[in-house]
């Protein structure tokens, strides 16, 4: 975060975090495995494979493995391009907030939406409970709009979180919503 007295910056983490790179590698060697196993079915060269008949266990392997392939294709191109990455930032000497992300190559690679502080009625914080616990920050706009912030896979507790929403409406001069 980049603090100065008009200007606060807060940088958004994309998808390059470390379950990403988990999965990716976990999908692609478990994909590149059922390929292996599928084609080996049908050459019988191991004795493990004379349990398993190409057809139809060998191709539907074959069929899941490539179907993996592909899947860990994209998470390791979002890996690469670091979809959702960018920052938030408040400025206070031109009254106005930029929000920037990375998106997906093309046209529309550079994600920038800029609001200006008359427009804003608040910050909501936001907690779900459950199996997946939730915690996001929202920037609530007049046309009743929110548009997300921060998930909390970038601050490490609520408290932080609630801090940096405390600070936050303090440094715009609104209200928080919980």
């Amino acid at each position: 975060m980049i603090m100065n007295f008009n200007i606060r910056r807060y940088k958004v983490e994309g998808t390059r975090k470390l379950s990403n790179f988990f999965w990716a590698i976990f999908i692609l060697i478990g994909s590149i495995s059922f390929c292996l196993i599928g084609f080996l079915s049908y050459f019988k060269q191991f004795t493990i494979m004379n349990f398993i008949s190409f057809f139809p266990q060998g191709i539907i392997m074959i069929f899941y493995g490539i179907i993996g392939l592909l899947f860990s294709l994209y998470l390791w191109l979002i890996l690469l391009w670091n979809i959702g990455s960018g920052f938030n930032e408040f400025n206070k000497s031109t009254k106005q907030i930029r929000l920037f992300r990375w998106g997906f190559p093309g046209k529309s690679r550079r994600i920038n939406l800029y609001f200006q502080f008359s427009e804003i009625t608040g910050i909501r914080l936001e907690k779900t409970i459950g199996f997946n616990t939730i915690q996001s920050l929202y920037l609530q706009i007049k046309n009743k709009s929110e548009i997300p912030l921060i998930k909390l896979g970038s601050i490490s507790t609520f408290a932080l979180l609630e801090k940096q929403a405390a600070d936050l409406a303090k440094f715009l001069n609104i209200t928080i919503t919980i």
